[in-house]
């Protein structure tokens, strides 16, 4: 125990030292780095986040808290969160398109909670286009009402009562 608990502070205080001794040497460390380093864009991530806002923004402005709406896009989450709004169907996200009873279902759920809102996100490599039982339902009850970035925004056109 006294040689384990020894080694460990033996070792920490080696690296306390080490990072003492190259301190001053950080600012040099970094300045070779930016020089060498490439340039790079800034990440999807960032962009993703920026349109993720504005759909929330647009939601929160044309919905009541208690209307749900419907995204399809794989990663949809954070619009729900951010417009603090409910997700028409259980399927919040797009990735789960690969369930079984996927369509049957979110068609079923759709009937029972109609979204004042539908966003759908431009096809991708990753995200397929809508299935049949969302696209029915846009052309039956829905219009387009706008455009955000890579996102057609549906709404309602026809009273929930119908």
């Amino acid at each position: 125990e006294y040689t384990t608990g020894f080694t460990s502070r033996w070792l920490l205080w080696l690296y306390l030292a080490i990072v003492a001794a190259l301190a001053p040497f950080n600012s040099v460390l970094i300045g070779i780095a930016k020089h060498t380093m490439p340039r790079v864009m800034p990440c999807p991530g960032a962009v993703e986040e920026r349109t993720d806002r504005r759909l929330a923004e647009y939601v929160r402005a044309n919905t009541a808290p208690s209307e749900c709406i419907f995204v399809w896009a794989i990663n949809s989450h954070p619009i729900h969160l951010y417009a603090e709004r409910r997700s028409s169907s259980r399927y919040f996200n797009a990735i789960f398109h690969f369930a079984p009873d996927f369509e049957a279902t979110t068609a079923a759920d759709l009937v029972a909670r109609p979204p004042k809102l539908i966003l759908i996100k431009d096809p991708t490599d990753q995200l397929p286009p809508p299935p049949a039982c969302i696209s029915r339902l846009l052309a039956e009850s829905y219009r387009p009402a706008c455009r955000i970035d890579c996102f057609q925004v549906y709404e309602q056109s026809l009273p929930k009562g119908r």
